[in-house]
C-alpha cells in the first residue's frame, strides 16, 4: 500500500486598501495633513502642501482643511469683488475673487502695521470700490464734514469760506468755480 503525498502551501494575501486622501487635506508618507488656515484644496489625492492653494490677498478661512475658495472671507474692512466665470484648459471654472476697500475707504496700515481699509480722512473722497488712493476735494478751501467720504459731493467749503461763482462774477482773477473767503 502507498502513501498518499499530500502538500501543505501557504497562501499569504496582502490586501492593499487605497487610501484617498480628501479635499482639504495633502497626504504623504501615509500621513494626512490639513490645508493650514488662510488655504484650502477642492481636490481629492494631492501629495504636498502646495497643493493647497492660498486665499485671495487680504483673505483667510475661518479654519484649517478648507476645501472650496468661498471658505475665503475678506478680512480688515476688505469687500470680495468676483471675477467673472473664466475658462481654464478648455473647461469652465468659477473665477475668483480679489479683496478691495469699499467707497469712501482705501488701503492703508494700522498702528500694528496690518494693512486695512481705512476712512478717507477730512477733505478727501472716494467714489468707487477698489484699491485706489481717496482723492482730495477739487475746490481750493474745502474739505468734507465726516471722515470716510464716498462722494465729491460731500466736499463742502471750510468755515468762513462759501462756493463762488464761476469767473468773472464774484471773485478776481483766475478761473472756474473756487471756495471764497466770506471775511473779507
Amino acid at each position: 500500500v502507498q502513501a498518499k503525498k499530500t502538500s501543505t502551501r501557504t497562501v499569504t494575501k496582502k490586501i492593499i486598501k487605497d487610501t484617498i486622501c480628501p479635499k482639504g487635506w495633502w497626504c504623504s508618507a501615509g500621513f494626512r495633513t490639513p490645508c493650514d488656515k488662510g488655504y484650502y484644496n477642492p481636490v481629492i489625492n494631492v501629495q504636498t502642501a502646495s497643493g493647497c492653494n492660498a486665499c485671495p490677498l487680504y483673505a483667510s478661512t475661518v479654519t484649517t482643511a478648507s476645501t472650496n475658495i468661498s471658505a475665503c472671507f475678506c478680512e480688515n474692512g476688505f469687500i470680495p469683488s468676483w471675477n467673472d466665470l473664466t475658462k481654464f484648459n478648455g473647461v469652465d471654472k468659477t473665477g475668483g475673487f480679489e479683496c478691495i476697500c469699499p467707497k469712501g475707504y482705501e488701503k492703508g496700515a494700522n498702528a500694528d502695521g496690518i494693512v486695512i481699509c481705512k476712512p478717507c480722512t477730512f477733505g478727501t473722497y472716494k467714489d468707487t470700490d477698489g484699491n485706489s488712493l481717496c482723492l482730495t476735494c477739487p475746490l481750493a478751501f474745502s474739505t468734507t464734514k465726516a471722515v470716510g467720504a464716498s462722494d465729491v459731493e460731500q466736499c463742502v467749503c471750510v468755515p468762513t469760506y462759501f462756493l463762488g461763482m464761476p469767473e468773472p462774477a464774484y471773485s478776481s482773477g483766475g478761473n472756474g468755480t473756487q471756495a471764497l473767503d466770506a471775511t473779507k
